[in-house]
């Protein structure tokens, strides 16, 4: 198959917003953009990377959303987790600009592959790069290996920005600018495959979805028990979900100007945690999900790998409050941000990464959350198994598209 790589600038940009249209005829699948942060100095949030950028992407046929992504940073921070720790550490923290994937130091601590290789900026020449693959936060690209604009007329990608920097760095004091992304595509020049191409009639896809509630602090000694519905997924054919635990507000994850662990895209471990998912009025698990080992087969069973620290999913483990300074006899494999094994410095990234999964394949009525948690009693601030929460509910939608010869597409839920 004959193609011509194409490097496309954007029609409109701002701070807030991009857009590019695409005017061949026909394309490949594997659309990427080049994302770019200038002259702001600082690295990028640990786990997103600089896809913390981008706050919603959408995909579009002329007024007609084909595929999208709302809250994409938190979504490709899950993404950037759902892989092996290989992946992580040999590609993909240098395309995400991110700091997973870890290894074992010589003294034995864990230590993140990106941080001291991601491109921290000083001056307007240079820039903060990172390549986005949009099939991953766009499917519908997956589903469909040839985009023929005869079936999808006025074909473009339009890109949202975050505004709030302390969704984007690990520190605010280092602003930057978000430069004109690049959108890379190949067109097809092959007349028998644009041929085709233009005979297919529909596909389906999943597309992920998102929902949020707040829990609000609790007191000390006293279980907070909470049923919540979740309405974003009402009929809706689910196949699978994760729900995260966020700080609320952002701000929550933030000494100062610096992100504490984490920061944002932390999900934080709580004591003597129970969750079940009631689907269509009946709970999905028997008896409520307690124990990490439990939870950790239900979340690989659904999700497939997921690239978490040596207790990452625990609590009480070891020293990780801020500002303190850890025994020189610390538990072995406790995650250090610095390696300095005289004095190491606090395990903040310890219970930072507690997520819950689960496969549905139903189609859904009503969901509801039962989560209950014990709060303890902490003198550091903030109070991560105390302070209010943040549930984001991540699900994997059904959709189905129609092409239609003498109008534009038309997209549904299955």
């Amino acid at each position: 198959m004959s193609v011509r790589v194409q490097y496309i600038d954007p029609e409109v940009h701002s701070q807030r917003k991009t857009e590019f249209r695409l005017h061949a005829q026909c394309y490949k699948n594997n659309l990427k953009v080049a994302l770019n942060m200038s002259a702001g100095g600082g690295e990028f949030n640990d786990v997103c990377g600089a896809y913390g950028m981008i706050k919603h992407i959408r995909l579009m046929s002329g007024g007609v959303e084909l595929d999208s992504c709302r809250f994409a940073n938190y979504y490709m921070s899950w993404k950037n987790v759902n892989q092996s720790n290989e992946e992580n550490r040999n590609r993909r923290y240098k395309l995400a600009q991110n700091n997973l994937g870890f290894q074992l130091t010589n003294q034995l601590f864990v230590s993140g592959q990106g941080a001291a290789t991601q491109i921290a900026t000083s001056t307007s020449s240079s820039e903060e790069a990172a390549i986005l693959n949009l099939m991953e936060v766009l499917p519908l690209l997956e589903a469909i290996m040839i985009f023929n604009t005869d079936l999808i007329p006025n074909l473009k990608v339009v890109i949202e920005y975050n505004t709030d920097l302390q969704l984007i760095k690990k520190t605010t004091t280092n602003v930057g600018t978000i430069s004109a992304p690049i959108l890379i595509a190949e067109e097809i020049l092959d007349d028998k495959v644009i041929s085709e191409s233009a005979k297919l009639q529909g596909v389906s896809w999943e597309s992920p979805e998102q929902d949020t509630f707040v829990l609000p602090a609790g007191t000390a000694g006293t279980i907070q028990k909470v049923v919540q519905r979740v309405n974003a997924f009402d009929n809706k054919r689910v196949s699978k979900l994760v729900m995260m635990k966020h700080l609320f507000p952002v701000s929550a994850n933030f000494n100062g100007a610096n992100a504490l662990g984490f920061g944002p895209y932390a999900s934080q471990v709580q004591h003597q945690e129970e969750v079940n998912f009631i689907v269509n009025s009946k709970p999905v698990f028997p008896r409520n999900i307690k124990e990490r080992a439990e939870k950790a087969r239900h979340l690989s069973s659904a999700w497939g790998p997921v690239n978490i620290l040596p207790y990452g999913n625990q609590s009480s483990i070891g020293n990780n409050k801020n500002g303190t300074t850890i025994a020189v006899g610390a538990r072995i494999g406790i995650p250090f941000p610095a390696n300095t094994p005289a004095a190491p410095q606090p395990a903040m990234k310890v219970g930072q990464q507690d997520y819950t999964g689960v496969a549905l394949n139903t189609k859904i009525n009503q969901l509801e959350i039962a989560y209950q948690r014990l709060p303890l009693t902490d003198g550091a601030t903030p109070k991560r198994q105390t302070d209010a929460l943040e549930f984001r509910i991540i699900a994997m939608v059904q959709k189905a598209i129609k092409f239609n010869k003498n109008g534009p597409p038309s997209v549904a839920y299955m």
